[in-house]
């Protein structure tokens, strides 16, 4: 992954503090049947989403910036206040969508997001939270204090990499979407049959020249990985929801959780 080293103030236009655990922090995928969509909201208060609709280009894209989340019983109680820093897919998202802003009820694992002032009909789409396991790749990874990176891998050898940031010569902010190889012996991470890629040469994958950006990942803990290319110095990624203490300490009390966010019709203009 081509990683672009940016300090993080420069890339958020509004900083704010870190928040305690909350159950909205992690990664969710919903569960859309006309595209995909990823979702990362940090604890330390910042987010990113990444969607992918085919035949879509203007929402295609990626979202960032930052979010406050209502956690508090009541009217209220879901309501998330986001502020985007970048935004590549249009006039969707989590700040700014053309529905107005978007509420979120968690319950565990999962969860139900709606446009609660939408002026026409919206559905509900669930999505689950991306699952860490301890000792592999498998998981929600993101860079700690850089702008917001979502790198998702799951047990079915697929991949989504949402990425924020200024664009260069290599690339830009985007979404990836396709396969993923790993050797657990020695690191190699590659990704191959991409579907999707809006970020040029940054990445897994570089659109530009068609290749593979390759790199050595090994597991550095129980929650994180270390990450290397022969042209760019190491960098540490984090699971998103750290496991096992972590997480188990969200979960407690909560029930069992999953996403739901407003379905994007593929007729939507």
């Amino acid at each position: 992954m081509k990683r672009k080293t940016l300090p993080f103030l420069l890339c958020m236009s509004v900083a704010t503090p870190a928040l305690a655990i909350q159950p909205i922090v992690g990664s969710w995928l919903v569960n859309d049947p006309d595209g995909y969509t990823v979702v990362t909201f940090r604890e330390d208060g910042s987010y990113i989403l990444g969607l992918d609709f085919a035949g879509d280009p203007t929402h295609t894209g990626v979202e960032w910036g930052s979010y406050v989340w209502d956690g508090n019983p009541g009217s209220t109680y879901g309501l998330i206040a986001a502020t985007a820093s970048g935004d590549t897919n249009g006039n969707w998202g989590i700040a700014n969508d053309e529905d107005g802003p978007v509420k979120f009820e968690v319950s565990g694992n999962s969860g139900i997001f709606s446009s609660p002032f939408a002026t026409s009909s919206t559905t509900p789409l669930t999505a689950s939270r991306v699952v860490h396991f301890p000792g592999t790749i498998i998981g929600s990874w993101t860079i700690p204090n850089e702008a917001p990176v979502s790198a998702n891998f799951f047990a079915d050898g697929t991949y989504i990499l949402a990425e924020s940031g200024i664009a260069d010569n290599d690339g830009g902010p985007g979404i990836e979407r396709g396969r993923y190889s790993w050797d657990s012996s020695t690191g190699t991470l590659l990704a191959f049959d991409v579907v999707t890629d809006t970020s040029g040469g940054w990445g897994l994958w570089d659109a530009v020249n068609s290749t593979p950006n390759v790199l050595t990942v090994v597991v550095s803990g129980p929650d994180s990985l270390l990450a290397s290319a022969f042209d760019e110095p190491a960098f540490t990624l984090v699971a998103v929801v750290p496991e096992p203490h972590s997480y188990a300490m969200l979960l407690a009390g909560l029930g069992v959780t999953s996403i739901t966010i407003r379905r994007r019709s593929s007729t939507r203009s």
